[in-house]
């Protein structure tokens, strides 16, 4: 199960914090938030896109960043409905605990994003990291 935080301290959470919030302030499309409860913790899931364009989901690298990613794939928000996780255990708003690499875990806290998202079906994209996780 999940072990200890990333961070180091209170300060350094927070100027993580702050540096995802001016990135995402500085996007230009509007954004929903959503926190879906997993086996491992909170998840918080940034979405943009029409509400009924069909979903793409997009998973960030280590460190990289929600409001980063969604930076990247900003086309894909005209035409698709793009749902981008903070994964577990890495900077964001999601739990801040390690989740162990071992015993399909980061599979299973996808299965738990999907099913708290009430998502079936949807193509993945992954970014270094966020490859590994599919």
């Amino acid at each position: 199960m999940p072990v200890a935080s990333i961070y180091r301290s209170a300060q350094g959470e927070a100027e993580v914090i702050a540096l995802y919030e001016k990135k995402l302030a500085n996007l230009a499309i509007e954004t929903d938030s959503r926190m879906v409860d997993t086996r491992f913790g909170r998840t918080h899931v940034l979405i943009a896109g029409p509400q009924e364009a069909p979903p793409v989901m997009v998973l960030t690298g280590i460190s990289t960043g929600t409001p980063r990613i969604l930076e990247w794939f900003l086309p894909l928000t005209r035409d698709y409905r793009v749902y981008a996780p903070d994964p577990i255990g890495q900077p964001g708003r999601s739990a801040q605990t390690r989740v162990p690499p071992g015993d399909h875990n980061y599979g299973k806290w996808m299965v738990d994003v999907l099913n708290g998202l009430g998502l079936e079906r949807l193509p993945f994209i992954g970014v270094s990291f966020g490859g590994g996780i599919l």
